[in-house]
């Protein structure tokens, strides 16, 4: 935290955070449905593998959602970080402003 209250976000590590934790997800649901004989979470990978060309409910498919989940959890992430740093460091500028 800044001298003045005001945090801002890491943005690569809450990045990297976020994409770990989707590709982490992702992995793990994959590969569950293709130990599964029920068809669990078929429907769930069936509509992510649109998107996510390769993610098929086998352990190399998994492989794959994972890596398309740390891909895309990274950009999500660095994102969500650098917005929250643009707002807050509009909020901070103008209460500093107002202490000052």
């Amino acid at each position: 935290m800044s001298s003045n209250g005001c945090t801002r976000l890491c943005i690569p590590a809450f990045g990297f955070a976020l994409g770990i934790t989707q590709g982490v997800a992702l992995f793990i649901i994959g590969f569950g449905a293709s130990l599964s004989a029920a068809g669990w979470a078929s429907k769930f990978i069936e509509v992510v593998g649109n998107a996510y060309v390769g993610y098929h409910a086998t352990l190399v498919g998994a492989a794959t959602g994972g890596l398309y989940g740390l891909a895309v959890g990274f950009c999500i992430g660095s994102l969500i970080a650098f917005l929250y740093n643009t707002v807050n460091r509009c909020c901070c500028d103008k209460t500093c402003e107002t202490k000052g």
